[in-house]
């Protein structure tokens, strides 16, 4: 759909267009490396930001889209290509803020336990011997 708003309209509009398809595509890389890989708050974080902020940035969208309709309109030119861009770019921010939501919401089953990554960096879970420590002057 981009390649088409690129080919008939302004180069604003083909910009916004290519802009978004950029950071759906680079939501959904990153997104899927921190949902496999990187369990700890602050990569969770970043992403439940990044999904928030694709879902505002999707809903202005909407927004432009409504107000090209309504200049199409104004001037008696079609405006159905419009009212679907529109449509969609809501569809999309709906579904990414309710994605928000339920990661928000579910938050706590995505993060490492704190003993499970206390675990791996000491190399308790690989069969590793530990070794404990006690600071002088507290032995009784």
């Amino acid at each position: 759909m981009s390649f088409v708003i690129m080919s008939t309209r302004s180069f604003k509009e083909g910009f916004l267009s290519i802009w978004s398809a950029v950071m759906v595509c680079a939501l959904a890389v990153g997104g899927t490396i921190i949902m496999r890989k990187f369990h700890n708050s602050m990569a969770v974080g970043f992403f439940m930001g990044a999904v928030v902020s694709m879902s505002q940035m999707f809903f202005l969208l909407f927004l432009t889209y409504i107000g090209y309709e309504r200049d199409q309109a104004f001037i008696n030119m079609p405006n159905k290509a419009e009212s679907i861009m529109a449509f969609l770019a809501l569809c999309q921010s709906v579904l990414l803020g309710s994605f928000a939501a339920i990661l928000a919401a579910h938050r706590s089953e995505i993060l490492d336990k704190p003993e499970n990554s206390a675990m791996e960096m000491t190399g308790e879970a690989h069969g590793a011997p530990t070794v404990s420590y006690e600071a002088p002057g507290t032995m009784a």
